[in-house]
């Protein structure tokens, strides 16, 4: 990883891996999941958590289309983005399962669920971190964790309010015993 990143247009480069994310996350999961899930429920957003959402959305955008210009290496970088990244699809593909396989009653938390109650957002994370190490590029990481520390802060917990309105005690009992995050103490 250099302090100059590489800007290059080409067919290795960190598209690769950010087109099968967007297939997944903005095409399958509106094929596959129902219309009717929570996956496509959308909390009340205060003024600033919505500016914070498009602030967020811009940041994943941004990092797709610079993803076309960061050729990916060779070696332990790409070893560990693969890693990284495919840890992050899986979780994305669970998730994705989940929501389709959940009633629309019932609040998620089965499966990945049981151990994270944002594994979405944090496959995410995974994805294009792993894809910044897979282009030793600094700016994806960077723009890798200014999202997540973006849907973190400001919109897991417009979500969250949005679950303890539909679901009550019953997420509220979930919340308690469920970290937001795989490996973090609640």
């Amino acid at each position: 990883m250099s302090l100059t990143p590489p800007f290059e247009l080409g067919l290795s480069n960190a598209w690769l891996l950010i087109l099968p994310f967007l297939i997944v996350n903005y095409g399958i999961s509106f094929v596959v999941v129902k219309r009717q899930s929570s996956l496509f429920a959308w909390p009340e957003y205060t003024a600033q958590e919505r500016r914070v959402l498009s602030w967020s959305m811009a940041c994943l955008l941004l990092n797709a289309v610079y993803s076309v210009f960061v050729p990916l290496k060779t070696g332990a970088w790409l070893a560990a983005g693969l890693i990284v990244y495919a840890v992050g699809m899986l979780f994305l593909l669970g998730g994705i399962y989940h929501f389709a396989s959940t009633p629309v009653d019932q609040p998620n938390t089965g499966g990945l669920y049981r151990f994270s109650r944002n594994p979405m957002y944090l496959s995410f994370f995974l994805i294009f971190l792993g894809a910044g190490l897979a282009g030793a590029s600094w700016p994806m990481l960077l723009l890798a964790l200014v999202v997540f520390w973006l849907q973190g802060r400001y919109l897991v917990p417009p979500e969250e309010r949005m679950c303890l309105e539909k679901f009550g005690e019953v997420y509220q009992t979930y919340m308690q015993k469920t970290p937001r995050w795989i490996g973090l103490p609640r």
